[in-house]
């Protein structure tokens, strides 16, 4: 019976015909080894792997999972990331090291841009990288270290937050503000700071003569002061006098030598007078308050105070 199916699969394939029975002792001789083709329903059922002879060819062709499947790119990448592994871009050398990231991926990570670029399909190495590069963190970035940033006003401090210092301005006579704009000071110019020279008439009753500080006030050596810009000269007395009492202002360039007035106080019979001064300070130059004219009756504890501004140097 085998034999005549083994027959009948021969003739299918138009090998023998009806008669041909000189090829019986080939196929007795090697039954073993054809076995699996003369005992199968279909010729064609060894050809696909069909394990069963009784799947003729149009059956086994309607089954899908009778056929190999593509491995696909998907498959590759769904296998790397159950397993924790990492490969490389052109695929030869996978990364033997295990490198779990928990719970922590990284979706839609871009292909690396060439051969040996390590890249991971799903997920990335989780690191917590905000707290490791803060200051005290195992990966701590130094604020210097950073690349030089844009010419532009991003990190200028404002009134609503921190930030670094604003782009210098150049120059020497401008200043920042409180409000981050470069501005000269009130009044144009540098720093002034405000000063008085106080001069006192040494007896009660004033009278023709030098107040104190005999000997005068002295403006510092070349380099030792700042510019000063002159305002006025107070005289106030504790009890008026009566008539023309005149007190000047001068100054001299040498202790002894002649004096020029700057200003001219006419105290009158009042309290309080003042007169402004004229003046452009040299180095070393002495000052001088004295009383030029006395009325009929003196005033008494006269006092003079000289007012200036100086420039911060």
């Amino acid at each position: 019976m085998v034999q005549e199916k083994g027959m009948n699969r021969l003739r299918l394939l138009g090998l023998v015909g009806d008669g041909d029975n000189v090829l019986q002792s080939v196929i007795d001789k090697h039954g073993i080894l054809l076995g699996k083709l003369i005992n199968e329903v279909g010729l064609g059922n060894i050809l696909y792997g069909i394990e069963s002879p009784d799947t003729d060819v149009s059956t086994h062709a309607a089954i899908a999972t009778a056929h190999h499947v593509k491995y696909t790119d998907a498959n590759a990448r769904d296998a790397i990331a159950a397993a924790n592994l990492y490969l490389r871009q052109d695929g030869t050398k996978p990364l033997t090291a295990n490198w779990p990231v928990g719970s922590k991926k990284l979706t839609g990570l871009a292909a690396g841009s060439g051969a040996g670029d390590s890249v991971r399909y799903e997920q990335l190495h989780a690191q917590n990288h905000k707290t490791r590069h803060h200051s005290g963190g195992g990966d701590a970035v130094q604020l210097d270290n950073l690349a030089a940033p844009d010419d532009n006003t991003d990190l200028d401090a404002t009134t609503a937050k921190h930030g670094l210092l604003k782009k210098l301005g150049g120059g020497t006579s401008n200043f920042l503000r409180a409000d981050g704009a470069w501005a000269s000071p009130p009044g144009g110019g540098g720093l002034k700071v405000s000063k008085s020279y106080m001069f006192e008439f040494p007896d009660e009753d004033m009278a023709v003569g030098d107040f104190i500080p005999e000997n005068a006030i002295r403006i510092p050596a070349s380099g030792k002061h700042g510019d000063i810009t002159w305002g006025t000269v107070y005289v106030r007395c504790e009890v008026v006098g009566t008539g023309t009492n005149t007190i000047l202002f001068r100054t001299s360039t040498t202790l002894t030598g002649g004096r020029t007035t700057r200003a001219t106080v006419n105290l009158s019979t009042s309290r309080e007078a003042s007169a402004s001064i004229t003046l452009t300070e040299s180095d070393g130059m002495y000052l001088w308050v004295e009383c030029s004219a006395v009325g009929g009756t003196a005033p008494t504890k006269v006092t003079a105070q000289v007012d200036a501004e100086e420039a911060v140097y």
